[in-house]
């Protein structure tokens, strides 16, 4: 089926977004569940594996067993009282939940271990930078997963607010993480027409949204999960 952008939709979605403003996007952040979890996990470790396992763990939040609210809400119950490695922590947690794709991700784990990945090792430089550690992941995962790495910068933006109630400036060249539920709001809306599921396409129209709107795409996300896919799937609002 060909994909068709609704260029009225899109541009009033646009301007919407520049009306109502990041500060609106922040308040619903505050109530995401994945960054509750993430507070809540924070409390539990030191900054140096705090930041690892939340990352690890975003990089292998694909093919989930559940939902993805229930994935960090695990998490945030673990119990490291053994003092293991970021890495044996996050693939410990992935047995226990009986994760699906769990040999995939396993090898995706071990190629990152193999990497000597860290996001403490370049803290600074990702934080003040985050498209360095998009660039970074991207390089080390030879280019699989994109999607994946986009929700990963996502959560490291989450995990420093997390511990250190700090927001660092996301980026405009790191994409949104274009999922079902994501598809399934652009049709319901009428970005893109029904049946379309052309990801390249409807990444555009969410870049061109973002550049209308002076909102980064990560940002948009947000609004995008804790807004517009609530009032259209669960009949609920959050408050403003």
């Amino acid at each position: 089926m060909q994909c068709k952008v609704n260029k009225k939709i899109l541009y009033c979605l646009g301007l919407t977004l520049k009306s109502i403003g990041l500060d609106y996007i922040y308040n619903l952040e505050n109530e995401d569940p994945q960054l509750i979890s993430l507070k809540e996990l924070a409390a539990k470790l030191d900054a140096k594996t705090f930041y690892d396992v939340s990352l690890l763990a975003a990089l292998v939040a694909y093919r989930l067993r559940g939902t993805g609210e229930s994935y960090w809400s695990d998490l945030a119950k673990i119990n490291n009282s053994t003092q293991d490695s970021p890495f044996d922590i996050v693939e410990n947690f992935l047995v226990l939940r009986r994760e699906l794709a769990i040999r995939g991700k396993f090898a995706r784990l071990e190629k990152l271990r193999k990497s000597k990945f860290s996001a403490i090792r370049n803290f600074t430089t990702y934080k003040n930078n985050p498209k360095k550690l998009y660039d970074t992941m991207n390089y080390v995962l030879n280019g699989k997963g994109e999607k994946t790495l986009s929700f990963a910068v996502k959560i490291f933006y989450y995990s420093i607010l997390a511990k250190d109630n700090l927001r660092i400036a996301l980026p405009y060249d790191v994409p949104i993480p274009v999922d079902s539920r994501v598809i399934k709001v652009s049709q319901a809306i009428g970005l893109i027409n029904p049946g379309c599921t052309e990801q390249n396409k409807i990444l555009k129209a969410w870049n061109l949204i973002a550049a209308l709107s002076n909102i980064q795409p990560l940002h948009i996300d947000s609004y995008i999960w804790l807004k517009l896919y609530k009032i259209i799937y669960q009949k609920t609002t959050i408050k403003s």
